[in-house]
């Protein structure tokens, strides 16, 4: 009769559980790499919207320096000006937003890879005592082998059997 492995069910589940643990991670690594894309799109939008914005007040700097700006044009480029500062500091708000959805998604990886480490390391432990338990059981099956095949040439040899130590 040959016996069953006693934690076997127990193996199989850490098994699924590294399995999980390995699909939830790629999931989070995917929203990682996502936020980690918009955080990235906010900036360049800023920049940009940064840049468009200093070359339209260095133009307008140009104008009147050379004369060529009236009180109207300075009235409205002053309310542009004051209206594109609020878009950027609407467009620094959504990529503040964004760093901080990055930063929350990578932490969550973190966690994600320290549950992964968490169940290998149970499963492996599992795989460890199963591989000391076969050996152990080898080495009962074999001692039992060797006292049988003693048993059986004493009986030949008509000697009285001895005891192992």
């Amino acid at each position: 009769m040959k016996r069953r492995y006693p934690l076997e069910p127990l193996g199989a589940l850490r098994k699924q559980q590294v399995d999980d643990r390995t699909r939830q991670l790629s999931e989070q690594l995917e929203r990682v790499d996502q936020a980690a894309r918009a955080h990235g799109a906010a900036r360049r939008n800023r920049e940009r919207q940064e840049a468009q914005l200093g070359r339209a007040l260095r133009s307008e700097q140009e104008r009147l320096e050379h004369g060529e700006a009236r009180a109207g044009d300075l009235e409205g480029a002053a309310r542009w000006a004051r209206a594109e500062a609020e878009r950027v500091a609407k467009l620094r708000g959504a990529e503040l937003s964004a760093a901080e959805r990055e930063l929350g998604e990578r932490k969550r990886e973190a966690e994600d890879r320290k549950a992964l480490a968490r169940a290998d390391a149970d499963s492996r432990a599992v795989e460890r005592h199963r591989e000391r338990w076969q050996a152990e059981r080898a080495q009962r099956v074999e001692r039992s082998e060797e006292d049988e095949s003693l048993d059986r040439f004493n009986a030949r040899a008509g000697r009285r059997p001895q005891g192992r130590k």
